[in-house]
């Protein structure tokens, strides 16, 4: 018996596949890249430091992306929101406008107050506020 009649009889299993690559959407075709690398700090966005962050505040706090950018306000949602600002804040060059646009649509004030809660819940102090 030859090896090649072992390898005809074995049953077919297809190969893996490996999982798709996510798109970002500061992904831009080959062509269209600068010809040097753009430096750290000239850079416009940083859209995929922002998706990781708030997929990771997300799982964190067991909420969707869509709940961490929405309107409703309930306890939970509104302490990943408050960490997902402050991390955004410590961690991109934006603007507390710019910021509140990521966060769906939130006027600055709103960013600021929860990037002080937020600061104020890290260094143990009682949270202030109605009631």
């Amino acid at each position: 018996m030859s090896v090649l009649a072992g390898l005809v009889s074995a049953p077919f299993r297809p190969l893996p596949q490996a999982a798709p690559r996510p798109v970002y959407l500061d992904d831009v075709p080959e062509r269209w890249r600068p010809q040097r690398p753009t430096p750290v700090h000239e850079r416009p966005h940083g859209q995929r430091l922002m998706a990781r962050l708030l997929t990771a505040v997300a799982a964190e706090h067991g909420v969707t992306l869509d709940e961490l950018v929405g309107h409703r306000r309930h306890a939970s949602l509104v302490r990943a929101r408050d960490h997902a600002a402050a991390l955004l804040r410590w961690s991109t060059s934006l603007s507390y406008p710019e910021l509140g646009r990521v966060l769906g649509g939130r006027d600055h004030t709103s960013v600021i107050e929860s990037v002080r809660r937020h600061e104020r819940a890290i260094n143990g102090e009682k949270p202030t506020g109605k009631g």
